[in-house]
C-alpha cells in the first residue's frame, strides 16, 4: 500500500511537470525532418510561431524512407501509425507528455535503486533533488522532434541497473542501450562506456553483458553507416569550423594544404565569433565547395599531432562562451526555446548562474574519484554518467567544431544533472543516518 501512495505522488509529480510544460518547445533548427519526413509535412524552421498540432499526410511513406536512421524516429513513426487509427492529427504535447511521465519515473527508478529506500520522507527526497532535471532547457526537447531526447529517459534507466546482473537489469540496459546509442551518431559509442563500467565495477555474468554491448555498438554503428548523408556537413565543420580554428586562435600551426581564408567559415558562409556565436558573411557555400574533401580522417590525425588540444579544449574560451542552458543556434541572438517563461524556467537560469563553467571539471572529479574507489557499491554509476558527460565534450567537438556546439552539448549537460541529483540524495540519505546515530547515541 505504501509503495503505491508513493508511485501516486511521483505520478502527480509528473502530471504537475506536464502541465507546467505543456506549451514549452524547442524551435526547429532544421533537423526535425530526420524524425518526421515519412508523416509529415513538415515544420517551419528557426521561428517560433510554429503550432504543436500537426496535420499528418492521408499516406504514409515507409519507414525505410528514413535518410537518417534513429531509433527515435522508429519509435515515433510506430506512434504516429498507432494514431492515425483516430486522428489525422499528431499533437507533439501529447506524444511530449507520454515521454516526460517516462521520464520522472526513469529517475525514480534510478532514486529507488540508488538509496534503496522508500516512504514518503524519500519520495520527497525525490522531488526535491530531481529539480534540476525537470528544468526547461530538459523538457523543451519533449515537444519538439530532436533525437537526442531519448537520453532523458534512457540515461537514469542504464543508471539504474549497471551496478545490477538479473535478468530484469540486463534487459532493461540493453533495450536502453540500443534506443540512445542508434538515437544520433554523437551517441553510438555508449555501449563501450556501458561495457567499461561493466568491467571495472560488476563483472558478474560479463560473457552475456559484452554480448549485448556489442549487439548493441553494432546497431549503432549500422545506423551511422546508413546515415552518411548527414555527415557531409559535419566533416568540414569539424576540420574548418572546428580544430583549424581552434589552432588558429590558440598561434598553433595550421597543417600543410589548409585554406587560410576558410578557417572559421561554416558551409554556409556564417563566421566564427566567440561573442555573437556567428557573424554573417557573403561567402555562402564557397568555403564548403572548395574544401569538401576533408573528413574525420584528418581532424583525428591533427589531434594526434596536437595532444595538449584534450587537456586545453574543455577550457577554451570558444567552448566556455556556448555553455548555457538557454540553447542558442549558430547566433547567439537565435535562442531555441520558446514559452520559457514559467517556473521551470528559473531552474535553467539557475543552473546557468551556478554551474555554466565548472560541470566538466565536475565530471571529471567525479570520474576520478569513482575510479579510485573502486569496491563502493555506487561507483559503479558515477564512473558511467560522469564518463560519458566527459566525452561528450570531446565528441561534440571532434563531430562539428564549434558549430552548434552549445545544443550538442546536451549528453553532458545532462550527464551532469544525474551527477548532482544522485549527489544530492546520496548526501541527504547520509545525513538522515548520521542524525538517526546521534540521536540513538543520546
Amino acid at each position: 500500500m505504501l509503495s503505491k501512495i508513493n508511485y501516486l505522488i511521483v505520478a502527480a509529480f509528473a502530471a504537475v511537470i506536464c502541465y507546467l510544460s505543456w506549451d514549452l518547445y524547442l524551435i526547429n533548427s532544421g533537423d526535425f525532418n530526420r524524425a518526421i519526413v515519412p508523416f509529415l509535412n513538415g515544420v517551419k524552421a528557426f521561428t517560433k510561431n510554429i503550432p504543436l498540432i500537426h496535420p499528418m499526410r492521408e499516406t504514409f511513406e515507409p519507414i525505410s524512407a528514413y535518410g537518417y536512421k534513429s531509433s527515435y524516429s522508429f519509435i515515433i513513426y510506430v506512434y504516429a501509425c498507432l494514431i492515425s487509427l483516430f486522428t489525422n492529427t499528431f499533437d507533439a504535447r501529447i506524444l511530449g507528455s507520454i515521454f516526460k511521465v517516462a521520464y520522472v519515473f526513469s529517475l525514480y527508478v534510478l532514486f529507488s535503486n540508488f538509496v534503496n529506500k522508500k516512504g514518503f520522507a524519500y519520495t520527497a527526497l525525490f522531488i526535491l533533488a530531481s529539480l534540476l532535471l525537470v528544468s526547461s532547457s530538459n523538457l523543451a526537447f519533449f515537444n519538439s522532434f530532436y533525437q537526442e531526447q531519448v537520453l532523458l529517459v534512457c540515461l537514469p534507466l542504464i543508471c539504474a541497473y549497471v551496478p545490477r546482473s538479473d535478468n530484469k537489469a540486463l534487459i532493461t540496459i540493453a533495450i536502453a542501450m540500443v534506443i540512445a546509442a542508434s538515437s544520433k551518431s554523437q551517441f553510438f559509442y555508449l555501449p563501450l562506456i556501458v561495457l567499461s563500467a561493466y568491467a571495472l565495477f560488476n563483472r558478474e555474468r560479463i560473457l552475456i553483458k559484452v554480448a549485448s554491448c556489442s549487439l548493441a555498438l553494432a546497431l549503432s554503428i549500422a545506423c551511422v553507416m546508413g546515415s552518411s548523408g548527414a555527415t557531409v556537413f559535419n566533416k568540414y565543420h569539424a576540420n574548418y569550423f572546428g580544430v583549424f580554428e581552434y589552432a588558429k586562435n590558440n598561434g598553433l600551426e595550421l597543417p600543410d594544404g589548409v585554406d587560410d581564408s576558410c578557417v572559421g567559415i561554416d558551409a554556409w558562409g556564417n563566421k566564427f565569433n566567440i561573442t555573437l556565436g556567428s557573424e554573417r558573411t557573403k561567402i555562402a557555400m564557397d568555403c564548403y565547395n572548395r574544401n569538401s574533401e576533408y573528413g574525420f580522417k584528418d581532424v583525428l590525425t591533427w589531434v594526434a599531432k596536437n595532444p595538449s588540444f584534450l587537456f586545453k579544449i574543455p577550457y577554451d574560451a570558444g567552448v566556455t562562451n556556448q555553455l548555457t542552458e538557454d540553447y542558442f543556434h549558430v547566433y547567439k541572438v537565435l535562442r531555441l526555446l520558446v514559452n520559457d517563461d514559467g517556473p521551470l524556467s528559473y531552474l535553467t537560469k539557475a543552473k546557468d548562474y551556478l554551474f555554466e563553467r565548472v560541470k566538466f571539471t565536475v565530471l571529471l572529479i567525479t570520474m576520478i574519484i569513482s575510479l579510485l574507489l573502486l569496491k563502493h557499491r555506487h561507483s559503479g554509476v558515477f564512473f558511467f554518467i560522469s564518463s560519458f558527460g566527459i566525452s561528450q565534450m570531446y565528441v561534440a567537438f571532434l563531430g562539428e567544431g564549434y558549430r552548434d556546439l552549445d545544443k550538442h552539448l546536451f549528453g553532458m549537460n545532462l550527464s551532469f544533472d544525474l551527477v548532482v541529483f544522485l549527489l544530492i540524495s546520496l548526501s541527504a540519505i547520509k545525513l538522515h543516518h548520521l542524525v538517526k546515530m546521534q540521536i540513538s547515541q543520546r
